[in-house]
């Protein structure tokens, strides 16, 4: 591998060739594994399931795991709001399950906010079986 000492760093990008330069004379710092420590779960109603939770439990004990990323955590599927008779109701007793059931075996949620509930989206529209839902104005 080819290094050049230059007093910058530079990135540039042209016919599908790329060229990277950077000072090694500088300190380094140290660069964070944040995934080494994170499990990804896909959907946050996986997190209600006794059998997600076992591995889970399993996982943190024996890797060390301090994270858990999930998203859709204000899905329909979740329950955290729903329409009823045209008046919304919130309800944020799975989502609890979820923090409380985490916090209990001393992992941190990691949560990504998406897939907004149906009772409030304007347009709805399906991508990958996954629902899609704009806000509505």
């Amino acid at each position: 591998m080819k290094h050049q000492a230059k007093k910058r760093s530079r990135s540039t990008r042209s016919n599908n060739t790329a060229t990277f330069e950077c000072d090694l004379s500088q300190h380094s710092t140290p660069f964070l594994h944040a995934w080494e420590h994170t499990v990804g779960s896909g959907h946050a109603p996986s997190c209600l399931r006794a059998d997600w939770q076992q591995q889970l439990t399993r996982c943190q004990k024996e890797l060390g795991v301090k994270y858990a990323r999930f998203r859709a955590l204000l899905s329909d599927e979740t329950g955290t709001l729903v329409r009823e008779k045209g008046e919304l109701l919130y309800c944020f007793f799975n989502a609890d399950q979820i923090f409380d059931f985490l916090r209990s075996i001393n992992v941190r949620p990691f949560v990504e906010l998406s897939f907004m509930p149906r009772a409030i989206a304007a347009i709805r529209c399906t991508t990958n079986r996954s629902p899609l839902r704009t806000r509505r104005k």
